[in-house]
């Protein structure tokens, strides 16, 4: 099961790693988060990033039941943590939690 979790878990990151129009053979695989870290930080755009990974990622990785997303500004390190809540129904997985940076570096998964 945690196997399975990794690869949900590398699927997501390579979601928000990837801009639409990247992947050739999928065009419309990927939402742009990066373009969010060039801008300033600030509580404006947390709103349009959860919007997007609400209406995006469970199109795009139909394995989970996308519960919450949260978007914290991080003025200080100029990054943005990102939690999501969800359910993987195949893996008798609930409310599994998965944190994560987006900062100029990219999507990063956060290690507790």
């Amino acid at each position: 099961g945690v196997f399975d979790l990794e690869s949900i878990k590398n699927s997501i990151l390579n979601i928000f790693s990837t801009s639409p129009g990247e992947k050739i053979l999928s065009p419309r695989f990927g939402i742009d988060l990066r373009r969010f870290v060039f801008e300033p930080i600030s509580t404006n755009p947390n709103t349009e990033i959860e919007f997007l990974i609400e209406t995006e990622l469970p199109l795009q990785e139909p394995r989970i039941n996308l519960l919450q997303v949260l978007v914290m500004p991080d003025n200080i390190n100029q990054q943005y943590v990102i939690t999501l809540v969800y359910d993987v129904k195949s893996l008798h997985m609930y409310s599994v939690t998965q944190k994560a940076v987006l900062n100029s570096s990219g999507y990063a998964i956060a290690t507790e």
